[in-house]
């Protein structure tokens, strides 16, 4: 019996290493393969088709196991994509780039690969593609009078939506190769990015359907932690989430869920719940437990901010309704809920804020929502409240690119707010501080009084942007809640299956270089709303800002 206890425990530890060699293999080809996909001159220019040479080639890898069959065989690889010309100025080093993202350590490995492999691949390096990438086409942005790649060149497979393991493994790679080269804040998503590729090859490599591959596609895209990443929802996911919605608004406030509005006001009537109240469990299971189970699919760059995404799903479900456990004022009891089609909920949801623009709190404090302003407006709004001791600028919410327009009456001179990073094409991994942003311009009658900005996890990308220009305007204070810390431009990548995943594009920074992807926009004064301030209707956000403006004027 000891004897066969050994043999099983040796068993056991060869089938465990078999598998990690396996991986290690996998990781290894996905890793030369996008080091060849983007360097190559041959196969960044497209003249090689890339995805069937991945395809061909993933059975190879894993029964290569000591260094040199290993090296001889991508030397062979390497060798039949024909010859790379040597070039005699490759663009390296220069003044302000950004080199932080750029990791090749892994190809002078010398556990792994001999020497004639390494110097191999520091030659196509060295000599790297240096025309256009028809993998990583470039696309302006004219907003920011940048660009960043569009991977509009790579295939969909749209008939594959539950693809064959070599294509899952190609999804894998083909984004992990993309963030790893192209993905400004790679640096910063808080994990090893190469330990994200090894621990996810065995789920795309052994999952068994549909709907468990779309849903590492999710996990995969939220790996990142950017509040820009995310998957368009499919009939699958789309059901395990849940098909049908509660009829009530709510919200995560001091890690409770709390009900905040409703999306349809004679459906309400079916149910109990009332605005204010608490929901506990749902079906018998904490909500706190539903957000540990879900949350891995939720990309997001703060944590705020992951609870904001998740409401969507938290209390969904695929039956016409479901038990609650709610608590009003002390007291919890049960009650039945009703679910819905999302149609049936759609005017309540997309109910554009019919709030005014501007107004006066009263004679000495002006108040502009920014998510409502358009830019014909302004300068009616700024003449309507020049005489003010004090402007309150919402920024909780959306608006449209306006800070410029809106800093020619707050700045009295001119200011860098902001400095962006792209890409460097020929240079994957790299990045140059391309562009600088200014807002404002020297002007003497600029609005003299206070300037309070009002922020939270709603504040996100553009109106980041917005807060981060409007900060350079003369003793401004900013109260909230910190930002949802994904600053910038978009972009899309499309997978096989067709499904499409999105990223932040472009570096975003302060000029002093502080980032504010994840970190979010730092209040000068941290407020968030509290069970009890959500009961009473209170904005406490705005009333501390009301506050902080009249004590100063009595000062």
């Amino acid at each position: 019996m000891k004897k066969a206890g050994l043999l099983m425990l040796y068993l056991l530890i060869g089938v465990c290493a078999n598998s990690q060699d396996n991986t290690q293999q996998i990781a290894l080809f996905c890793k030369i393969w996008g080091f060849l996909k983007y360097h190559h001159p041959k196969v960044a220019q497209g003249n090689i088709d890339w995805d069937k040479e991945f395809l061909n080639r993933i059975p190879d890898v894993a029964g290569l196991t000591d260094k040199e069959e290993i090296s001889s065989y991508y030397l062979n690889w390497i060798k039949s994509l024909g010859a790379i010309k040597k070039l005699k100025n490759v663009q390296g080093s220069m003044p302000g780039i950004f080199k932080k993202n750029h990791d090749l350590h892994w190809a002078n490995d010398s556990v792994v690969f001999n020497k004639p492999l390494r110097d191999t691949l520091n030659y196509i390096f060295e000599n790297r593609n240096q025309g256009k990438n028809y993998y990583a086409p470039v696309k302006k942005i004219v907003i920011f009078k940048a660009a960043s790649p569009n991977y509009s060149s790579e295939p969909p497979y749209k008939d594959s939506i539950f693809p064959s393991k070599e294509m899952r493994l190609l999804t894998l790679s083909r984004y992990w190769n993309i963030i790893n080269y192209f993905y400004p804040y790679r640096y910063i998503i808080g994990k090893n990015w190469d330990s994200v590729l090894t621990e996810m090859i065995p789920g795309f490599q052994n999952v068994k359907d549909t709907l468990s591959y779309q849903l590492l596609i999710l996990e995969m895209a939220a790996s990142i932690n950017d509040s820009h990443s995310f998957i368009t929802y499919t009939p699958q996911t789309f059901k395990y989430f849940g098909e049908k919605f509660p009829v009530f608004k709510y919200t995560i406030i001091e890690n409770q869920a709390i009900v905040t509005g409703f999306y349809n006001d004679s459906l309400k009537q079916k149910d109990s719940v009332q605005y204010g109240d608490i929901i506990l469990k749902l079906d018998g299971r904490p909500v706190s437990d539903i957000i540990l189970e879900k949350e891995k699919y939720f990309g997001a760059s703060n944590y705020d901010c992951k609870l904001r995404d998740m409401t969507i799903i938290l209390l969904n479900g695929n039956a016409d309704s479901a038990i609650v456990t709610v608590e009003r004022d002390g007291v919890i009891n049960e009650q039945i809920i009703h679910r819905y089609q999302f149609q049936y909920l759609a005017e309540g949801y997309y109910k554009k804020d019919t709030a005014v623009s501007w107004k006066k709190i009263d004679d000495d404090i002006g108040f502009v929502n920014l998510g409502s302003l358009n830019a014909k407006d302004i300068s009616k709004a700024m003449k309507a409240l020049w005489h003010t001791k004090a402007i309150i600028f919402d920024v909780r919410n959306y608006p449209q690119g306006i800070y410029r327009q809106l800093s020619k009456y707050l700045n009295a001179e001119k200011k860098h707010f902001a400095s962006v990073t792209q890409p460097l094409i020929n240079f994957p991994g790299m990045y140059i501080r391309f562009k600088k942003l200014y807002t404002g311009k020297n002007n003497t009658r600029h609005y003299k009084g206070k300037i309070v900005l009002l922020i939270d996890e709603h504040t996100q990308s553009m109106a980041e942007l917005t807060v981060m220009a409007l900060q350079t305007a003369p003793g401004v204070i900013t109260i909230g809640n910190h930002t949802a810390g994904a600053d910038g431009d978009r972009r899309e990548v499309i997978l096989p299956g067709g499904y499409v995943v999105s990223m932040s594009s472009l570096g975003f920074y302060y000029p002093d270089g502080r980032e504010t992807q994840r970190v979010g926009i730092i209040p000068d004064i941290l407020v968030k709303p509290t069970i009890g301030g959500v009961r009473q209707k209170r904005d406490e956000v705005l009333e501390k800002a009301i506050e902080v403006i009249k004590k100063g004027i009595r000062q």
